[in-house]
């Protein structure tokens, strides 16, 4: 009788010894980091369930839609978009081409192969985030809500965050990083709005979600992969984002984007119109 008081005593002490700590912990975390174990641990979960790429992307584009692009850019550039026998596309941001002979416009779908290919091909499917070169992957590009040229823009993309990762060391870091898987899908919204200066645009964040989490979630994840990640707040992300992905479109003197290249080609200027009913991105003449 003694020695079975005695063994559930023991698993009593162990039941209370693994509560302390886990409390304990999770205080530490809570105090410390300002963060909440429970939450981030219940986000971690849906963020490695498995992403249908249908539903998060439902508007992608494909390689396909290049050879739209190519029918556009040659009624005012000829050569600015080349394909080989293999049916590989360049674009040719340095080459020395002929002068525009009218304005260039492109759909959602074809802005998106356009930016992808660029930024594949120009800037080795990299963007510098933190310091850090981070691999990411276009997967849709939309654009509405169009108005004084400018447009509420969505971009759907995968993201290697392992530079990030391999930084996780100590507590609770070991503990958090198993969970949070090697790549993510984010859909980024921004407001991007023209100024009166040619090629000039400001970033705005409008919403900014991860794989399968809500905006609200995501915002609170964020807040967690800052504190241990550094990845910056959910707006900055974003804002982040949306800077580059213009800056691939339309660039300026410190970046060499797609719009602003043209312009000792007779590029004037970059807008956002609405022609029978159809948004589209334009480069004026």
């Amino acid at each position: 009788m003694r020695l079975v008081k005695k063994i559930i005593w023991s698993i009593v002490s162990l039941l209370l010894l693994v509560v302390l700590v886990v409390v304990g912990g999770y205080v530490f975390v809570r105090v410390k980091y300002k963060v909440d174990l429970f939450n981030t641990i219940s986000q971690l979960k849906t963020l490695n369930e498995s992403v249908d790429e249908n539903v998060i992307a439902p508007d992608a584009f494909s390689e396909l839609n290049m050879s739209g692009v190519k029918e556009q850019t040659d009624l005012s550039i000829v050569g600015l978009v080349t394909v080989d026998d293999e049916s590989n596309y360049s674009v040719n941001l340095n080459s020395s081409l002929g002068e525009m002979q009218d304005i260039i416009k492109l759909n959602y779908l074809q802005v998106g192969a356009l930016a992808d290919n660029i930024l594949q091909s120009q800037m080795g499917g990299k963007i510098k985030f933190n310091n850090k070169d981070i691999e990411i992957k276009l997967m849709q590009v939309k654009f509405d809500n169009v108005q004084n040229g400018g447009a509420r823009f969505n971009t759907v993309f995968r993201l290697n965050i392992t530079p990030f990762k391999d930084e996780m060391k100590g507590f609770p870091f070991d503990f958090l990083k198993k969970y949070v898987p090697d790549t993510l899908y984010i859909s980024s919204t921004v407001d991007v709005s023209k100024t009166t200066t040619p090629f000039e645009y400001v970033i705005t964040h409008v919403s900014l979600t991860i794989n399968n989490l809500d905006n609200v979630k995501t915002q609170d994840l964020f807040h967690t992969l800052d504190t241990f990640l550094k990845f910056g707040s959910q707006e900055t992300f974003n804002e982040t984002i949306g800077n580059k992905v213009m800056g691939v479109l339309i660039g300026n003197e410190s970046e060499t984007g797609l719009a602003y290249s043209l312009k000792p080609l007779g590029a004037t200027d970059y807008k956002f119109v609405i022609i029978d009913d159809i948004e589209y991105f334009t480069i004026q003449k």
